[in-house]
């Protein structure tokens, strides 16, 4: 099975919610209702209190108090980038609004599994937290970290997500829309080398769409997004996908042009720029953001951690700063986020496999 069909079909069940969320920056939930329970006798009451072993309360630990003292965001992304600044605008509030100091710290070590792995060794009591979105689970599916984001480390909740990524290309190229784009392509098959970090979101992304609209391109691994950039105009790399952060300031300058919009729509800021969607493709991968943690947390660090966001959340100066940078704020909690993620596993754990990973025992 092609890898598009794969990857359309998982994301039409889990992906697609996750996008709605974003975009509204709301959510609901379903209630249900138990049916009565059958009437108890007093004698049936004292058996099964006598037979019951008592229930273990959980107190408050002295570690509940969040944030004790100075808090690291450890972010797996270069500077200025998407994710970079939405860490910095989250930090920035949480200092404001706790009075104590927050620090990014940016680590990119190792393809950014470094940073990752460390989280998984990181003090318990919220301290040490890691800033980054799900592109976590195709290193772990691709083999590139042996820690699974999600069972060996604490998702502690949600804080929005990314714009739709945006097709680039040097502005002097010589196709100037996503059409001229794909009948260059076919012309030339794998003439366009497409810079990316293989085996992450990018390669997925850049090959299902390729794949959608009957494309070859040369795919080399050429870092992050900071790295593509410098690749480009060195004319290492012909096409990058750069969040719409990044990219606007290039395409102001002259030295990038968006040929798509990697989304199922247009973009407000370049409506003239096709879509994925108006040229047959339906990929669609979201980029959210999660607050991680080391497992086993204190319960009640995580409670704190969630309360914090889900305030920040109402701030409109935050959604103003995440919109200027091109990132939709919608700050949900602790399980509305671990199921959120669980969604992103299964979407993650097909498209790997797809792209010739062994998952298996994962």
């Amino acid at each position: 099975m092609k890898l598009k069909k794969i990857v359309a079909m998982v994301m039409a069940t889990a992906m697609v919610g996750s996008l709605a969320a974003c975009s509204s920056g709301s959510s609901t939930a379903e209630t249900t209702t138990a049916a009565p329970a059958p009437a108890e006798t007093e004698a049936s009451k004292e058996e099964a209190e006598a037979t019951e072993a008592p229930a273990e309360e959980a107190a408050p630990s002295a570690d509940a108090v969040w944030p004790k003292d100075t808090v690291q965001f450890t972010v797996p992304a270069s500077p200025g980038g998407g994710t970079d600044i939405a860490s910095r605008i989250v930090a920035d509030y949480m200092q404001r609004t706790t009075g104590q100091a927050f620090t990014v710290v940016n680590d990119t070590t190792g393809g950014n599994t470094v940073a990752v792995e460390n989280c998984a060794d990181a003090a318990s009591d919220g301290s040490e937290l890691m800033f980054f979105h799900v592109s976590t689970l195709m290193s772990y599916y691709q083999g590139k970290i042996t820690v699974n984001p999600l069972e060996d480390l604490t998702i502690i909740c949600s804080i929005g997500c990314q714009e739709p990524g945006w097709l680039v290309v040097p502005a002097e190229a010589e196709y100037n829309t996503g059409e001229e784009f794909i009948e260059y392509c076919k012309a030339n098959p794998k003439s366009v080398t497409a810079g990316v970090t293989m085996g992450g979101n990018s390669q997925a992304i850049i090959q299902c769409f390729a794949d959608d609209v009957g494309i070859e391109l040369n795919y080399v691994d050429a870092g992050n997004e900071a790295d593509w950039i410098t690749a480009m105009m060195s004319g290492s790399i012909d096409a990058c996908i750069l969040s719409p952060s990044t990219a606007v300031q290039y395409i102001e300058a002259g030295t990038f042009k968006p040929i798509v919009i990697a989304a199922a729509e247009r973009s407000e800021a370049y409506p003239d720029v096709e879509s994925f969607a108006d040229l047959g493709s339906d990929v669609n991968w979201v980029n959210e953001f999660f607050l991680y943690g080391p497992k086993d947390m204190d319960e009640g660090v995580v409670d704190a951690i969630c309360d914090a966001v889900v305030a920040m959340g109402d701030d409109e100066g935050v959604k103003e700063s995440f919109a200027e940078a091109n990132n939709i704020l919608n700050c949900l909690g602790h399980d509305e986020a671990v199921e959120r993620f669980a969604n992103y596993a299964a979407t993650a754990k097909v498209m790997s496999e797809a792209m010739g990973y062994d998952v298996s025992g994962k």
